[in-house]
């Protein structure tokens, strides 16, 4: 309609952009971006979004300015009725761990995450392959595509559905047995809204995440806002339980637990001291706090070397 000018979209005072994060996943922002342009400057834009992904922000600074944020905050609970399995992936990839896990559940509706769209599409061919009779939805298919995939997703014909974080969120099925993460998503708020989808209407749920030794500090990220996992692994065919991670990690090989352990037996010697509880509580508190900025930092220069390589690719195509 634009061509066309059969719609006037100088006159317009405000636009709305909802589920600002899932038009960018389908690849519709260029078609925003296209509108807005033909608007005018004193327009009102407001937009609504479960999340504001780094490839959103351009977007946002292009055409907000000075702009009201408002956030509501929620409690990020774990759900008493899901159990959560968590299963290393060992010397296997992804994929392979999960073709192993699926003859060992027998789901009414199995919802399977990947972390990217290449990882669905991968997965979900792999699955064909085996068989499965399957529902793929992710940014990566056609619009008709998807819309199809959505419409079957619907009908609750099929038993198993591979997808993306984001590109999930329209799914709202009461019958979801079983969700399986192929990994944790960089947002562990995600963790949530995927184990989140099962255990609903008073019914259980299990939740299967596969993971690999570079996990962990999601893994306990997750166990101190409450998840409680079930360390399992399938062999024959059956579920077996392993060792509670806690367990199976050396002594020493964590340096803030040895540091508060020498600070602790330290203090036994100085109980004769006045307030040696206090500063020793004071102690343990500051490496905490340490700990914790180091670790930020970590995710920083993560998150800047993954940007980086974000830029080189997009650079690179654009060459193309």
């Amino acid at each position: 309609f634009l061509d066309d000018k059969t719609l006037r979209l100088d006159t317009a005072k405000v636009m709305i952009i909802d589920e600002a994060d899932m038009t960018m996943e389908f690849g519709f922002l260029e078609d925003v971006d296209q509108i807005l342009s033909k608007m005018g400057e004193d327009t009102q834009l407001m937009v609504f979004s479960a999340t504001i992904p780094e490839n959103l922000q351009p977007f946002l600074k292009k055409y907000l300015h000075n702009p009201e944020i408002i956030t509501i905050d929620t409690n990020e609970e774990f759900q008493s009725d899901v159990t959560n399995y968590l299963v290393p992936a060992r010397h296997m990839s992804y994929e392979e761990k999960l073709l192993q896990i699926l003859p060992a559940i027998n789901p009414y509706i199995a919802l399977i995450f990947a972390n990217t769209t290449e990882e669905a599409a991968q997965v979900a061919e792999g699955m064909r392959r085996e068989g499965y009779d399957l529902v793929e939805l992710h940014s990566g298919m056609e619009s008709r595509a998807r819309a199809q995939a959505i419409r079957q997703i619907q009908s609750q014909k099929k038993s198993y559905i591979v997808a993306s974080d984001i590109a999930s969120r329209g799914i709202d099925l009461e019958g979801i047995s079983h969700v399986i993460s192929l990994g944790f998503p960089k947002d562990l708020k995600f963790f949530f809204h995927r184990i989140g989808r099962t255990g609903r209407a008073g019914r259980d749920g299990l939740a299967i995440t596969i993971y690999q030794d570079s996990d962990r500090r999601s893994i306990d990220s997750l166990a101190h806002k409450g998840v409680q996992w079930k360390h399992k692994d399938i062999k024959r065919g059956q579920w077996v339980d392993l060792k509670p991670l806690e367990g199976r990690r050396r002594k020493g090989t964590d340096p803030l637990q040895a540091e508060i352990s020498r600070i602790v037996k330290a203090g036994k010697k100085e109980r004769v001291k006045p307030n040696y509880k206090k500063k020793q509580k004071q102690q343990i508190e500051q490496l905490r706090r340490k700990r914790k900025r180091q670790i930020i930092q970590e995710d920083i220069r993560r998150q800047k070397k993954e940007r980086a390589k974000e830029k080189q690719k997009a650079r690179r195509q654009g060459s193309k």
